[in-house]
């Protein structure tokens, strides 16, 4: 069970997975998906907690208040704790203002379930661009614009934000292209700007192609949550940790380095995907037992 799952140095880590994990689309088409369903089967599979995943309120349409509330008291009272949210992320194009006045008012609703929940850990996007299209003092004032009413909003609901890295290959034929976002140095100037903390995700940073003990040790203490999955370095399939192609060892080496335990409070959030999982409960627990089976490798390093 996840419970069991220390440390080496003794201490106790508690593990998650985001709730989109137990998300799929049925053999006969279309989105099935319980929020109740998915706390019993967290609660079975032995994580600790549900990383909530906020970027599908509008399906729940003016029936999302009352239905996160009887979510958050099924949590509760399976023992699962809700540390930390992601909000929404399916951003329109940055230029289109009107797309991305209606994407913030998602956001903004995202906060208001955080807090009806008492989350106080929200992760989000930046708005990422690559050097073909913008200068990096753009790529800086836009995510300004962007992200400053965000941070005032959460602050006045005693939520920490944390801004995420993004995957960052170049467009096709255009080696030389950058995506501002995804090097450790634009995320960290911009949670410095702003006043944020990070969140590091180990599965876009390979796709980027970063070296992970070094992007993290510019990252340093801004750090404070990682999404821990694998890849195979070109597409963002959130594979479980070491069934992809990520050096372990370094990743490990940089989450050491940084202190991660103490920066994320014994937290070990696997942002796993389950959409490409058969239907069968059986297939998906024993999936979420090599799961937590890697949570229990990656905390005896940490």
């Amino acid at each position: 069970m996840a419970t069991n799952i220390r440390s080496a140095s003794g201490k106790k880590v508690s593990v998650v997975a985001p709730l989109r994990y137990y998300e799929y689309t049925s053999e006969q088409g279309g989105p099935r998906f319980s929020m109740s369903a998915a706390v019993d089967f967290f609660a079975e599979a032995g994580f600790d907690g549900i990383d909530v995943s906020l970027e599908n309120l509008t399906l729940l349409e003016d029936a999302w208040e009352s239905v996160l509330y009887s979510f958050g008291n099924r949590a509760a009272a399976r023992g699962l704790s809700l540390p930390v949210c992601h909000l929404p992320f399916f951003m329109p194009d940055p230029d289109d203002e009107a797309a991305m006045k209606r994407f913030f008012a998602t956001v903004r609703q995202g906060m208001e379930a955080a807090t009806l929940l008492r989350i106080n850990r929200a992760v989000l996007h930046p708005i990422v661009r690559h050097s073909s299209k913008s200068t990096y003092a753009q790529f800086m004032q836009q995510n300004v614009d962007y992200l400053a009413p965000m941070c005032e909003m959460a602050a006045g609901r005693g939520i920490e934000l944390l801004l995420e890295n993004m995957p960052g290959k170049p467009y096709k034929g255009i080696s030389d292209d950058i995506a501002y976002g995804s090097r450790a140095e634009d995320v960290a100037h911009l949670c410095d700007t702003l006043k944020m903390g990070a969140c590091w995700d180990l599965g876009h940073a390979h796709i980027t192609g970063l070296r992970q003990s070094e992007a993290m040790g510019v990252m340093g203490e801004r750090i404070s949550w990682a999404h821990i999955h694998d890849n195979d370095g070109k597409r963002d399939t959130h594979l479980i940790p070491k069934e992809g192609s990520i050096d372990w060892e370094d990743a490990l080496r940089g989450l050491r380095n940084i202190g991660f335990l103490n920066r994320a409070g014994c937290w070990l959030d696997l942002e796993l995907k389950g959409s490409g999982l058969p239907a069968e409960r059986s297939i998906r627990l024993d999936h979420a037992a090599r799961a937590v089976s890697a949570a229990r490798a990656i905390a005896a390093h940490l």
